[in-house]
């Protein structure tokens, strides 16, 4: 049996440790919980890859069931740098972990997403 023409074209692709923004991310969707009283779910869901990266999409849903959410999407390409959809005119684009979770913080504060999770914490 001939061996496998492609096996060496891919080199070393290397093991991916923690994302420290994909922690970030889960942070932020754990927070939703508490914050609602636990009325509201969050979670982290794979989206497609593009030219812009992984996406995540943090998606909510009533505790007692009910139609998903996406609160907002983000696009993690390989570096540090994240592309935030956050419903906006353009993207977000932040430069590390810290800077995402500034982002983030001030996107919760934000009447829209306050607004979001209202509505969720009444169905």
């Amino acid at each position: 049996m001939a061996a496998n023409p492609f096996e060496d074209a891919w080199g070393d692709l290397g093991q991916e440790a923690g994302d420290p923004r994909l922690a970030v991310l889960k942070q932020f969707a754990e927070s939703i919980r508490a914050a609602t009283g636990g009325r509201v779910v969050a979670g982290l869901k794979r989206g497609y890859v593009t030219n812009l990266g992984q996406e995540w999409r943090v998606v909510l849903c009533p505790s007692e069931g009910g139609m998903e959410v996406v609160l907002l999407r983000a696009h993690l390409p390989v570096g540090e740098e994240t592309y935030l959809d956050l419903y906006d005119a353009e993207l977000v684009k932040v430069g590390s972990p810290s800077a995402l979770e500034g982002q983030l913080k001030a996107f919760a504060g934000s009447a829209a997403a306050k607004d979001n999770l209202r509505v969720l914490q009444q169905q």
